[in-house]
């Protein structure tokens, strides 16, 4: 019965530990056993029932000793956890001091997956009153237990029309004694039955004679204008046999799933926003090997042209193959895309660019500000994932300020991870940069700040937020070496990634004016598997000065150098289809002929080429679709760095 329920308790010893804790103070004579008949808890209605401590019961099995000398309903716990509950009498009552007496016992699954049953026994003092102690000890037996585990019980009486609802159904319905239902219409309508006619073909069902006497539905009422959703279960007891059989009474069993519901919606958004990273990336990878195309044609022909207007044309050409370059960055960003490379990129310059992409999901009565404060700081991470989390911080302070207010993006240089490692002495020996969002919101209350980066929890209303932004948040701080803190309190909230810094210059760094550096001659493999962008690549290096060769995929290319070809540089695609990726080629060199640079280039990598890349190489990655400019410095970078 406790299936479905989300108990908050971690594993079966924790259930069991519950059980026990609720049991014990339990003055009705109660008892829960496994699937063996071993007792697991009883209540002190049963020890001052057998005048025995608890030791005479819990991890023995049921009758053993003789102290509780069972009857039937030993022999009714398998069906009990196949969902038939059982009931009898037993004149043999071991009672020490009405030996006379009779007893009524019932037997229901507790929880039928880890094998747990529940026993009540009630007397029976004279004739006839057996199914009087039936109902008021197993519905006392079982509110006990139910009302712990947020579980509602309704009950209804056919001989006399009456309908019992516990506390906690009452509360999960949202409804007080004063206004339960008195028609079939409120009830419906109470409990959010959306699909009337198929509520009453499952109640009909369950009380004909004929039928399995169960019913299984959800329900979806509205509490305080929030929907929840129940799980309402339901069994009817019958009375005689044959043509006599009718329906006595039945006990329904209502179980909160809105929390469950929440997660598998969570977990559906969650899947449509990787499909939708993932269509991104496609879309990415192929629109920028087109606009590397576009592009390095253009700077081809520019030198050629003399005639003004067209240099003025393929100018603004050129410009436009950028802007759509920077496009399709936000498109990844804002798809949640997290099928970039990692590279090391001066964060305060590289914020400085993108800080204004975020206004665009803000409203007119928030402004946001960019506080540089690391003017040296280099970090080891991929732009995208940064500029993603920084985003999913800036969305999260948006919605916390719903008058309006102020949003600042900051920088600074911090020794420590936090004040904790600084004074306990622990940490690595190197300087960190943290990022900061801050709002001015009304904060978070403890609670909430302490569970604030688990996956799907979320306090904002059903439908709007899928509890995933923050926890990915903290993975992309994660992957980057770094760790993730909240500061809170009634003048806002904090959100910071804390990240190590990493010397030398940027991956990516290219002067913006003077010479561009020429080749002397040296061979360049290029590694290219479609045709018009390894065509483009090879004429953009010829034209700086190198000689060139080519190859459409990773073993082709590692033949070439194997049979003695002579390179000095390999500039070979990240993704390729069919094969090892750059990564695995780059690996390949760095064994057998470390004297080889390798520069890499990539439209777009996904999650599975990313995890491919060592950190300690720092091998550098340009992205496409990339200037003349910035492909003769990162060649001229690897073949330095090469020798």
């Amino acid at each position: 019965m406790l299936n479905g329920n989300n108990t908050g308790l971690a594993g079966h010893d924790a259930l069991l530990a519950g059980i026990r804790t609720l049991i014990e103070q339990t003055p009705s004579a109660l008892a829960v056993l496994d699937r063996e008949a071993r007792y697991v808890s009883v209540s002190k209605g049963w020890l001052q029932r057998f005048g025995r401590g608890a030791g005479a019961f819990v991890g023995t099995v049921a009758g053993a000793g003789g102290a509780d000398h069972p009857c039937g309903w030993v022999a009714a716990i398998e069906a009990a956890l196949q969902g038939q509950a059982a009931s009898g009498m037993d004149r043999r009552d071991p009672g020490p001091d009405d030996p006379g007496r009779g007893v009524f016992w019932k037997v229901w699954a507790l929880d039928a997956d880890r094998g747990l049953v529940a026993v009540s026994l009630s007397d029976v003092p004279e004739a006839g009153q057996g199914q009087a102690d039936d109902r008021r000890y197993s519905r006392q037996s079982i509110h006990d237990i139910t009302s712990a585990f947020g579980i509602g019980v309704i009950e209804q009486d056919y001989a006399t029309g009456t309908t019992h609802l516990s506390d906690t159904c009452l509360a999960l319905i949202g409804i007080g004694r004063d206004r339960i239902p008195t028609t079939e219409q409120e009830w419906m309508d109470r409990f959010g039955v959306r699909d009337v006619v198929a509520f009453r073909a499952a109640r009909a069902q369950a009380l004909d004679p004929k039928g399995d006497g169960i019913i299984d539905f959800e329900l979806r009422p509205v509490v305080d204008g929030i929907e929840r959703c129940l799980r309402l279960q339901t069994r009817v007891v019958f009375d005689g046999v044959g043509a006599e059989r009718k329906p006595r009474h039945a006990i329904g069993l209502i179980v909160d799933r809105t929390a469950d519901r929440q997660m598998e919606a969570a977990l559906a958004r969650a899947q449509r926003l990787e499909t939708v990273g993932r269509l991104a990336g496609m879309v990415a990878h192929d629109f920028n090997n087109i606009l590397s195309v576009i592009l390095g044609n253009l700077e081809l022909a520019l030198p050629k042209v003399c005639d003004g207007d067209a240099l003025t044309l393929l100018s603004h050409a050129m410009d436009a193959t950028q802007m759509g370059a920077g496009f399709n960055k936000r498109l990844l960003t804002l798809a949640g895309g997290h099928g970039g490379v990692a590279v090391r990129f001066h964060l305060d310059a590289h914020l400085g660019q993108t800080w204004e992409i975020y206004r665009r999901v803000l409203r007119d009565d928030i402004v946001l500000e960019f506080q540089p404060g690391s003017p040296a700081a280099h970090v080891f991470a991929d732009p995208a994932e940064i500029d993603a989390a920084i985003l999913n911080l800036v969305v999260n302070a948006r919605d916390a300020q719903v008058e309006g207010g102020r949003i600042v993006i900051s920088t600074k240089l911090v020794d420590a991870l936090d004040a904790a490692d600084a004074k306990a002495g622990r940490g690595e020996a190197c300087a960190y940069v943290q990022i900061t969002v801050s709002d001015q919101g009304p904060g978070m209350p403890q609670d909430v700040a302490a569970r604030a980066g688990e996956p799907f929890f979320t306090t904002k209303p059903n439908g709007i937020g899928s509890g995933l932004g923050l926890a990915s948040v903290i993975a992309t701080t994660q992957r980057a070496g770094g760790r993730f803190r909240i500061d809170t309190g009634h003048w806002g909230t904090k959100a910071s990634m804390v990240l190590p810094i990493r010397d030398g210059e940027a991956t990516q760094h290219v002067p913006q004016d003077g010479e561009i550096p020429l080749g002397d001659g040296e061979v360049i493999l290029v590694v290219e598997d479609d045709p018009l962008v390894r065509e483009t690549a090879m004429q953009r290096l010829e034209a700086l000065g190198y000689v060139v060769s080519e190859a459409s995929n990773t073993q082709s290319a590692l033949a070439q150098i194997a049979e003695g070809e002579a390179v000095d540089l390999v500039f070979s695609d990240i993704v390729l289809p069919g094969g090892p990726s750059g990564f695995d080629m780059c690996a390949t060199l760095h064994k057998e002929n470390p004297k080889i640079a390798v520069l890499l280039t990539s439209g777009h990598a996904s999650a599975a080429y990313r995890s491919q890349q060592d950190p300690s190489a720092l091998v550098d990655i340009l992205a496409k679709p990339y200037s003349l400019r910035e492909l003769a410095f990162a060649v001229r970078r690897s073949l330095t760095a090469g020798h």
